[in-house]
């Protein structure tokens, strides 16, 4: 009897040792230490060059530079220079209404248009060491005593350590010539901002200029319609431009409940770039 009990015993310790390792290999398998994740962000929506979308929109290792992006709607950003300090950067800010915004360290102004120069939006933002580069047009409109530096097309500028870039943004199609001429010297500029490079458009078609942008990391631009490009001339633009990541603007005022479609056809169309749908964001 006792020579069948021993090596039964024997037999069903050996399985239980078996099971009980599978069962440590099947955790550690599925619960990767948290230091080996990589860091995410939360977008409204992330559609990679091939048009398929990442599950929940969240796209890993997006680079920095988004993290520190805020879209008020409509052309208005704000940057946060991580390099510099923190320092605040707006573009185009526009119907600030309600709510507390952080006071800016430098304002970006890319024409004269009531939605890209507002008084009323500036002046929310105003401390007494802000800086405001502007175009042509647009300083006698912000009414505002700060320290303003003129900008113009295809020159460089170093302010207070930061440094950036002008574009022309101008209209070529026949019917749009009288919103942005190229005669008014109006433009798009292109940051060098924590470490990438960031280029906001400004009100403009798909121009030659773009061709000779360079590496950019982030291109903002705008896709509708009637006074800049379209979502067609912008896909046009988005992929000879080539950036690591594009961000549509300018559109959803103009476009009305029509801008979803305009979102999906422009992320269907890129195919030489990562297409964003940031998320509007109030104060």
């Amino acid at each position: 009897m006792k020579l069948v009990v021993l090596p039964l015993l024997a037999a069903v310790l050996v399985v239980l040792l078996f099971i009980a390792g599978c069962s440590s290999a099947e955790k550690q398998q599925g619960q990767p230490e948290k230091p080996e994740q990589p860091v995410q962000y939360v977008i409204e929506d992330y559609v990679a060059g091939s048009g398929e979308e990442s599950g929940g929109g969240i796209m890993p290792e997006v680079p920095e530079v988004l993290s520190s992006v805020k879209w008020f709607g409509h052309a208005s950003f704000m940057f946060t220079d991580r390099n510099s300090g923190n320092k605040i950067y707006y573009v185009d800010p526009f119907e600030f209404k309600g709510g507390s915004y952080e006071k800016a360290d430098i304002v970006f102004i890319t024409h004269a248009h009531y939605d890209h120069c507002d008084p009323s939006a500036v002046k929310k933002i105003l401390k007494p060491t802000t800086v405001i580069v502007v175009p042509g047009g647009c300083k006698e409109k912000l009414k505002v005593n700060a320290e303003f530096i003129d900008a113009v097309p295809n020159k460089e500028y170093d302010v207070n350590g930061f440094k950036f870039r002008t574009v022309p943004a101008y209209n070529v199609k026949p019917g749009r010539l009288q919103y942005h001429p190229k005669s008014n010297s109006w433009v798009g500029y292109v940051f060098q901002l924590n470490n990438q490079t960031v280029y906001h458009a400004g009100d403009t078609d798909f121009i030659p200029e773009m061709k000779q942008l360079g590496k950019i990391s982030v291109a903002l631009l705008p896709i509708g319609g009637t006074y800049t490009m379209d979502v067609d001339e912008a896909i046009a633009a988005a992929n000879t431009i080539a950036a690591d990541i594009t961000v549509p603007m300018h559109y959803r005022m103009l476009l009305g409940s029509n801008y979803s479609s305009a979102e999906e056809k422009f992320k269907a169309g890129v195919k030489n770039s990562k297409v964003v749908i940031l998320e509007e964001v109030t104060a």
